[in-house]
């Protein structure tokens, strides 16, 4: 029968998509395979990644070794466990030597902070009464979470918060920070100290932006490679070793919410451009801990994502230690993120991601499924003794067999006159002057005879300080109103509540008026504002004190930019003063009167309404935005900070316009010129922008950073070596290195000169 021409076109076309889809369906699998054979690198086994991980340390594998065969598997799995003793320490002591315990952490967040005496006599107590009751005689590891000093310790010397230090653009300030923080806790057996914290500060939104180190990847890795070299400086915790552990791997800081453990949305591109860079330079300095993320990244929480646990920690980015878990995170596999129908899966998931130490931290219960699963065939016992031989080889090369109590003949380590000094120092460099209209600061004796103190954060002892600071009120934290009524003991310091009516009588008799604005202390809340503006009773009363005509200088004291738009053009002078630390009442009275000299200068762009929460390397259709707006998109950059004298930028040269090969180098120097009337301190700041990009490139990326002293009338010439691999390069989505031909612009100060690379 002879078809008519509709069916015949019909059947035409059915048969030209079968065959379209055949060619569709083949051709994706084709790339499918391709893609896998490009990425697909064999997978270590259990065996060779404990071959690879073996130690360095002469003796210390063969012990690690010896210790494993001798331990039956429920031994094994006890190691992996990290926990909380209950209120019966002896009871808990008991219970976890014969479980085999690896960790424990003191919980001290409920209790007075303890005295070194009585950290000494609990520890002791406890590892005491542990070893009594474990067959193997296996010391415990014991962590603390030391964020900015040893904040678990009574009297210990307190440092300013990560954001406000990384303020100062001088990593040895971190440095100093985890040498007094090991200085002062490890002689009581505090062996595991969570720091630092290296997720990158993208979102102002985040409850824990004050953790971060701000926006700068660059600046993150600087100020965290310098943390970690000073928490493990076996020179001046000896004989003991302290452990650094970094956090929180990976992607944590940017929800989309800005609320705290939510979901997270990062390509692969910007994971490896913006967030794995921080984590790497830890990695290098030698971190021997590393804390996953509580978090999911683009649908997977990160505790049960092997392919972030294992396949980039440790195949790509080379980590050998230890990967511990965040409180309670196997369980809220089930409980949480719902990727888990019961605990003993969620704990499947957990050892398969790549966990090795895990915070429970209430109960054994891990380890109870943990041992089922083996048993059951689901996880090798090679799997097993992977993470184990992880726990133990920390332990031996921490030295806690020969080291494994705490000692009680250096007590006098504490609060040392040269650790405050550091602190303050710190302090002092960390503060940032974000405006300063007609040089009212700094205050002089005769233009203020009278000052009026006021503020939310005027008179609290712990505001200066913020979160993880215990105790809560401790007398070595100096409030506002003190410390600016101990440096200016020659004037009428007067402290008015936080009322406008109070304000505007109070301004009467005075000459300036000085406002303490910002947040009260909180740490790991899920969302504890509901817009970054500064509350409207503080906008009232800043708005009542710029009314009595006098002038207003405002102080901000806070872990985040709360956008202070409203007022800001009308303050005189303002300070961005952040969480400073215990000493940081002595820094902002002393800069106010000019003892010193600021030099902070801002590691985050402060916003000009909360709608524009972009950082400083924004991309470039973003920069056009912001060029169209009738108002700046900050009311500070990234990088801003005044100083009471004056620096000229001059002279920018390049060893050459050309860079021919990935192999070359270009030297570029500037000349930085105190054109004031007094020295001051200067951060260089150099940025790179590459103009033309296969990936859309952010319209400055800090490259590098020097900070100096520089006198009145004196001239410094400052270099910066330009490496093209290091400096000139960008990662693809799978983090391998694209280096492109093409012209690059570098700035520096107000300086400019573009250079081309060639020849690749």
């Amino acid at each position: 029968m002879k078809k008519s021409g509709a069916a015949v076109n019909a059947f035409s076309d059915y048969a030209f998509n079968i065959f379209l889809s055949i060619v569709v369906i083949g051709f994706l699998l084709f790339i499918s395979g391709c893609k896998s054979a490009s990425e697909g690198k064999k997978q270590l086994t259990d065996k060779e990644r404990m071959k690879l991980e073996a130690s360095a340390t002469p003796g210390v594998e063969k012990k690690v070794l010896d210790l494993l065969s001798k331990m039956t598997l429920e031994e094994k799995v006890g190691q992996m466990v990290q926990i909380m003793p209950g209120k019966s320490l002896d009871s808990s002591a008991v219970m976890h030597g014969q479980r085999n315990v690896g960790a424990v952490y003191f919980n001290m967040d409920d209790m007075e902070t303890f005295s070194m005496k009585q950290w000494f006599d609990m520890v002791t107590a406890y590892q005491n009464t542990f070893f009594n009751n474990n067959r193997l005689k296996i010391p415990l590891i014991i962590a603390q979470c030391h964020q900015h000093g040893a904040v678990y310790v009574k009297n210990a010397t307190i440092f300013p918060h990560n954001l406000t230090l990384a303020a100062t653009f001088t990593p040895r300030f971190g440095e100093d920070m985890g040498n007094v923080t090991v200085l002062e806790s490890a002689d009581l057996g505090h062996n595991f100290v969570w720091v630092p914290v290296m997720d990158v500060g993208r979102n102002h939104r985040w409850s824990r932006f004050f953790e971060t180190m701000g926006e700068s990847s660059y600046l993150c890795a600087r100020m965290g490679d310098a943390i970690v070299k000073g928490v493990q400086d076996t020179i001046i915790t000896s004989p003991y070793k302290v452990a650094a552990c970094i956090k929180h791997f990976i992607g944590y800081s940017d929800p989309r919410s800005g609320w705290d453990r939510s979901p997270v949305i990062i390509s692969d591109q910007e994971l490896y451009e913006y967030y794995v860079p921080s984590f790497m330079a830890c990695i290098d300095a030698g971190a021997k801990i590393i804390e996953a993320n509580s978090g999911e990244v683009n649908g997977i929480p990160v505790h049960a994502s092997h392919r972030l646990l294992t396949t980039l920690l440790r195949d790509e980015l080379g980590f050998k230690g230890l990967l511990n878990s965040d409180y309670e995170d196997i369980r809220k596999l089930a409980t949480y993120h719902h990727v888990a129908p019961n605990e003993k899966e969620a704990a499947y998931l957990g050892v398969m991601a790549g966990l090795d130490l895990v915070l429970t931290p209430f109960d054994m219960n891990f380890a109870d499924d943990v041992i089922a699963l083996v048993k059951e065939g689901r996880i090798s016992e090679e799997r097993i003794n992977l993470s184990v031989a992880r726990v133990l080889r920390l332990k031996f090369e921490l030295g806690l067999f020969e080291h494994p109590y705490p000692r009680n003949d250096r007590f006098d380590r504490l609060a040392r006159p040269e650790s405050t000094e550091k602190a303050l120092a710190a302090a002092r460099e960390a503060i940032v002057l974000l405006k300063n209209d007609n040089n009212l600061l700094p205050l002089h004796q005769q233009s203020s005879k009278r000052i009026l103190v006021t503020g939310f954060n005027a008179n609290k002892r712990m505001a200066t300080s913020g979160g993880w600071t215990r105790p809560t009120n401790s007398p070595k934290a100096k409030t506002v109103f003190e410390g600016i009524t101990e440096q200016f003991q020659k004037s009428k310091v007067t402290l008015v509540d936080s009322d406008i009516a109070k304000i505007k009588s109070g301004a009467k008799e005075a000459d300036v008026i000085i406002y303490a604005a910002g947040e009260d202390p909180y740490s790991e809340q899920a969302g504890n504002i509901q817009e970054m503006d500064l509350p409207d009773d503080q906008v009232d009363q800043i708005k009542a004190a710029i009314s009595t005509g006098k002038p207003v200088i405002l102080i901000m004291i806070a872990g985040r930019p709360r956008t202070i738009t409203k007022v800001f053009d009308q303050c005189k002078a303002v300070l961005w003063a952040g969480l400073p630390g215990y000493e940081g009442a002595r820094a902002i009275a002393e800069i106010l009167d000019g003892t010193v000299n600021p030099s902070g200068k801002l590691p985050f762009a402060y916003p000009y309404t909360d709608s524009r929460n972009l950082t400083y390397n924004q991309k470039y259709h973003d920069l056009q935005l912001t060029k169209n707006l009738k108002v700046p998109w900050t009311i500070a950059d990234f990088g801003s900070g005044l100083s009471y004298t004056s620096f000229t930028y001059s002279d920018i040269q390049l060893s050459d316009t050309i860079i021919n090969g990935k192999n070359a180098s270009l030297k570029a120097m500037v000349k930085v010129t105190n054109t004031g009337k007094l020295e001051g301190k200067e951060a260089v700041l150099w940025f790179l922008w590459d103009e033309v990009g296969s990936i859309t490139r952010p319209i400055r990326e800090l490259k590098y950073f020097e900070k100096e002293m520089i006198k009145s009338g004196e001239s410094k010439t400052f270099t910066f070596l330009i490496d093209p691999i290091r400096d000139l390069s960008f990662p693809n989505e799978k983090g391998e290195k694209l280096i492109e031909e093409g012209y690059f612009t570098l700035s520096v100060g107000n300086q400019v000169a573009r250079f081309r690379l060639k020849g690749l």
